[in-house]
């Protein structure tokens, strides 16, 4: 009778066990269909298909570890008390996994309107960039530019809107543009003088515009009328600027055309004389003088000449020609005093003083000269007397 008992009761546990055995199955079964409809009703993004896929199994795995299968006797004791347990329980495992399932998919639609926000996206599978990366590729305004050496990162791309892309002009078109133009030179234009290259340039150089007079005159040299004067012009400009080899070929043009034009030889022979060619300036010169004996210009420049070959009595007749007597006195005691030869010079202003005495220039030259010589008193008398006079400074020391 006991052994039939013991038997039943074995028969009972063993009943019961395999029944309870199918409900855990279906339990994990309904927590996998849960986690199958999270994925149907979030399959526009895939993060959340892997997470929840991930979560499942993640379940499944901390199930399967943290469970400890007891021995056989523990097993057949507390499984009619575990039935009862389901039984009486009412499937609250399936009823905890519907909730949990309803959390995520309530979590999977937040997250999936968040990400729609800004604007829809398509059901393609996107890569999300990291955070890194996705500052070093987001361009900043702050951001330095490029100065032309190698860079790891990758230059940032503005785009242009189509309005903007209207309104600039192209790379190669401003290049070409700036390669054909070509700044036009200012030309002055002298009223009240006729328009050709000559006077035009006549007049420029007139009123100090050397270098549009040369641009003017080239063209007259070449297709004016008059060679002789637009050739003889060019080299008083060239002269002005200090190009004396220059300036010589043009009056060599002038005077092929004219040998016997003193104007020529004279503005030759004074840019001979600059370039401290004396001697072949005096032979122009006086060829010159004696073409116009009463040409003013030719006169000083022959006594400029004689004074740098110290033919001071020659320069003072050349000068009194010039100018008279009072202007070659002054001018050979100029030659004189820039020569060293300061008591020749004296000789000359004290001359000049009696044929004019309220000069103040002579005075003035007179008292450095006095100084540099050692005549203190005649200095200090010359003082005096410019001192008195009306007007003028004191005094040079």
């Amino acid at each position: 009778m006991r052994f039939s008992r013991v038997t039943l009761f074995a028969c009972v546990c063993v009943l019961v066990f395999s029944a309870l055995a199918p409900l855990d199955t279906a339990s994990l079964a309904s927590v996998e269909r849960g986690a199958k409809k999270i994925v149907s009703l979030t399959n526009d993004r895939a993060e959340v298909r892997e997470e929840s896929t991930i979560r499942v199994k993640t379940a499944q795995g901390a199930g399967a570890q943290t469970k400890k299968r007891p021995n056989l006797f523990v097993r057949i004791i507390t499984a009619p008390f575990r039935g009862l347990a389901k039984i009486f329980s009412g499937g609250k495992g399936d009823k905890t996994a519907r909730v949990k399932a309803k959390e995520d998919k309530t979590k999977a639609q937040a997250a999936s309107r968040a990400s729609d926000a800004p604007g829809k996206q398509t059901n393609t599978q996107r890569v999300e960039p990291s955070r890194a990366e996705s500052q070093a590729q987001r361009p900043t305004e702050n951001a330095p530019r490029p100065t032309g050496t190698t860079q790891s990162a990758p230059p940032a791309v503005v785009v242009a809107t189509p309005s903007q892309v209207a309104t600039q002009p192209r790379a190669k078109e401003v290049a070409d543009d700036s390669a054909d133009y070509e700044p036009r030179r200012f030309t002055p234009y002298i009223e009240g003088v006729p328009g050709d290259p000559l006077s035009q340039g006549r007049a420029l150089l007139a009123n100090g515009y050397t270098n549009e007079a040369i641009a003017e005159l080239s063209v007259a040299a070449v297709t004016g009328p008059d060679l002789v004067e637009a050739n003889n012009l060019l080299g008083l400009a060239y002269d002005r600027r200090g190009q004396h080899k220059q300036a010589q070929e043009y009056y060599e043009r002038a005077r092929g055309v004219a040998p016997q034009n003193a104007d020529v030889l004279n503005n030759l022979g004074h840019s001979l004389y600059l370039d401290d060619r004396y001697k072949d300036a005096l032979s122009l010169l006086k060829t010159a003088a004696r073409l116009a004996p009463t040409d003013t210009r030719i006169a000083n420049n022959l006594a400029l000449v004689y004074g740098r070959l110290a033919k001071y009595d020659d320069a003072f007749k050349q000068f009194k020609r010039a100018g008279g007597e009072y202007y070659a006195r002054t001018s050979t005691a100029a030659l004189l005093a820039k020569a060293g030869r300061d008591r020749d010079a004296i000789k000359h202003y004290e001359a000049a003083r009696k044929l004019n005495p309220p000069s103040a220039d002579v005075l003035r030259q007179l008292i450095t000269l006095y100084n540099r010589t050692g005549q203190r008193e005649k200095a200090e008398a010359a003082e005096r007397i410019l001192d008195k006079t009306p007007g003028k400074a004191s005094t040079i020391s």
